[in-house]
């Protein structure tokens, strides 16, 4: 081969693969953040969420900017924006501990309610028995 097309083809070559190699890079940090989503809020990401999550896993997102976190922690917190995370997965989460049966088909009671609560406003969890913390809800809602 020549020496005028030895260093292009090299470049090309080169190009090409660092692609390929790039690639299932790309579709591991979708799935992870596909996993994480489907764990958490229990339903599977819109594209647009995934995208997001995708992108937060790489680098720092706007969501994420209030809480200082980045990478799989922020695509964590853009998961837990779905209202599935509150309303099915920690409500199931607290439900077993507010019955002898240790069921999770029971209605939602102030326990539950305080627990969702209380890891919605970030408190520290080890206060969950101790601390003097009681979430209601507001009169036009419903709730008994």
């Amino acid at each position: 081969m020549n020496d005028m097309w030895k260093r292009p083809t090299r470049m090309a070559l080169a190009a090409l693969l660092s692609l390929v190699l790039a690639l299932p890079a790309y579709a591991q940090t979708r799935e992870q953040a596909r996993r994480i989503h489907d764990r958490l809020a229990g339903v599977p990401p819109t594209e647009s969420v995934l995208q997001a999550m995708t992108g937060a896993t790489q680098a720092s997102h706007a969501v994420c900017a209030s809480k200082n976190v980045t990478g799989a922690e922020c695509a964590a917190y853009i998961a837990m924006e779905d209202p599935n995370f509150y309303k099915v997965t920690l409500k199931n989460f607290s439900a077993p501990w507010t019955n002898r049966e240790v069921n999770v088909f029971v209605p939602l009671n102030d326990y539950i309610a305080t627990v969702i609560g209380a890891i919605r406003d970030d408190v520290p969890f080890n206060t969950m028995l101790s601390a003097d913390l009681v979430y209601t809800g507001g009169g036009g809602l419903g709730l008994p």
